[in-house]
């Protein structure tokens, strides 16, 4: 159920994110600006110092995770989402 998630995500501290855009465009997300954004909660916030309560462009939220390990997060996020449908 949404609040045993929504527990288990404040037990583990993990911050929560949604992608918005069309998953028909997942593949310009990660080379044109502007094609997708995520919102996130507050402990995401922390965790990437990003500002809270904010929608924030996915490049912009992308440049902050390690570059060893961007190109694995950026694929996943596609993946899921385009699997997913619109």
């Amino acid at each position: 159920s949404e609040e045993r998630f929504r527990l288990a995500a404040e037990a583990s501290r993990i911050g929560i994110w949604e992608i918005t855009g069309k998953a028909s465009e997942a593949d310009q997300w990660y080379t044109t600006p502007g094609k997708a954004t995520i919102r996130y909660d507050e402990r995401f916030a922390e965790i990437f110092d990003l500002p809270p309560g904010q929608t924030v462009p996915l490049l912009d939220a992308l440049a902050r995770v390690d570059q060893g390990d961007r190109d694995d997060a950026a694929g996943a996020a596609t993946d899921t989402v385009a699997s997913q449908g619109e």
